[in-house]
């Protein structure tokens, strides 16, 4: 029982972490097929009672990078921030797309 009672905790643990990892996910899915890459921009939100992360926030924000001479790429990068308890959660993912 102890182990199944550890997996248990784990779980209930991580569920929300995982529901952030899905959103981010499907948020950079939009800009990886889009034919146009996304205009430089921060946008910025909560989500709402009947989302998927009800009072989570997210944040939105896509700049130009040169990682080396003569080659630019737009950083597109989604955040969510959530509080379980006292203690505020983090996570974030990154994709690169062509600037033009």
């Amino acid at each position: 029982y102890q182990s199944f009672a550890s997996s248990l905790f784990v779980l209930q643990s991580t569920k929300t972490l995982w529901k952030a990892m899905a959103e981010t996910q499907k948020n950079l899915l939009y800009w990886e097929h889009s034919k146009e890459p996304p205009s430089i921009q921060v946008q910025q939100g909560t989500y709402d009672d009947g989302d998927s992360l009800p009072g989570a926030n997210w944040k939105m924000e896509v700049k130009d990078m040169i990682p080396l001479p003569g080659i630019r790429v737009r950083r597109v990068n989604y955040e969510i921030t959530w509080m379980e308890g006292e203690r505020e959660y983090r996570y974030s993912s990154d994709l690169y797309v062509k600037a033009e």
